[in-house]
């Protein structure tokens, strides 16, 4: 049983060789195995001993294809990201997650570091600082037979570096959510006009990621409890004349419609977290032009019941 998943587990990486030269693809595969077998720190040279060549296979091989070799993570990701659509993708939609992660790292010499806020760490009355990198990380979620929790693999990733870091060099400085906001566009062309279900958390339900939406991506985030809602405009409400109308009414914010009497909350059974629970909504279809523009939005009001 073990070889047989060991041999589907480097036939999936055959899907990756396209990605790299001939030598490439092999120095990829050593790293790849040697890592698999490592139960520590993930070093290059880590790698080799697990495989047991490192007497054989000089480790500044493998140093140098992560340093000057001729291969694109974008390119693995695009490869990767079709050999999950295919096999993942029966129903036509595919779920993705867009996050960031702090690592924590220390040397003069590796490129990048910052000081960044710990998000684990931290309260909200008191910040922890870290010093290391943080990356911006798209993954698609997938459900496989030997677990019962949903697995993200991630396909597309970005060095979020601050501006204070970036002024000193290049490349020019983008915030995290501009950097979510690239990958977002990438992926949706990969996708050839397949459905993408896109979740994240608050930090990214911002203009900057929703404005631009790709037409065939369904965003799903946290709303701001003040946000400025506007009801959708109905064609009884379009003038006769002149320029058409874009919005709404305005409604009450979201906080405010959560205590409001006129609509009642309906009770609805899910599972989340690992167990059952239930829950009361309330649903609306609104606009937040300031942040998504013209777009149709589904708000759920969520109360969770003790």
């Amino acid at each position: 049983m073990a070889h047989r998943s060991f041999d589907t587990l480097i036939a999936w990486t055959k899907v990756l060789a396209p990605a790299f030269t001939k030598p490439g693809s092999i120095n990829a595969l050593l790293v790849f195995c040697g890592w698999v077998l490592t139960r520590g720190t993930h070093a290059v040279t880590q790698a080799l001993v697990e495989l047991g060549i490192q007497g054989r296979v000089h480790h500044e091989r493998l140093h140098r294809f992560f340093s000057r070799g001729a291969w694109s993570t974008d390119d693995i990701g695009r490869l990767l990201f079709a050999k999950i659509a295919e096999h993942f993708g029966d129903d036509g939609i595919l779920t993705l997650v867009i996050d960031d992660t702090l690592v924590s790292h220390k040397g003069p010499k590796i490129f990048g570091l910052g000081s960044h806020v710990d998000a684990v760490r931290s309260t909200r009355l008191f910040r922890v600082f870290s010093f290391g990198h943080v990356w911006v990380v798209l993954a698609v979620c997938v459900r496989v037979p030997f677990s019962q929790r949903t697995w993200a693999l991630p396909v597309l990733f970005r060095l979020y570096r601050t501006e204070s870091t970036c002024k000193r060099g290049q490349p020019p400085f983008k915030t995290k959510t501009q950097l979510a906001h690239e990958m977002l566009a990438i992926v949706s062309q990969w996708a050839s006009g397949r459905h993408l279900r896109v979740t994240a958390d608050a930090a990214y339900a911002n203009s900057t990621v929703l404005a631009e939406l790709p037409s065939n991506v369904v965003f799903i985030g946290a709303m701001r409890p003040d946000a400025a809602i506007t009801a959708l405009p109905l064609p009884e409400d379009q003038p006769p004349t002149g320029r058409r109308r874009k919005r709404g009414e305005r409604l009450p914010a979201p906080s405010d419609l959560a205590k409001a009497a006129s609509q009642r909350w309906r009770s609805v059974d899910v599972h989340i977290y690992g167990q059952d629970t239930t829950l009361e909504i309330k649903v609306y279809d609104v606009q937040w032009y300031r942040v998504a523009g013209e777009r149709h939005l589904r708000m759920v009001l969520v109360r969770v019941l003790r």
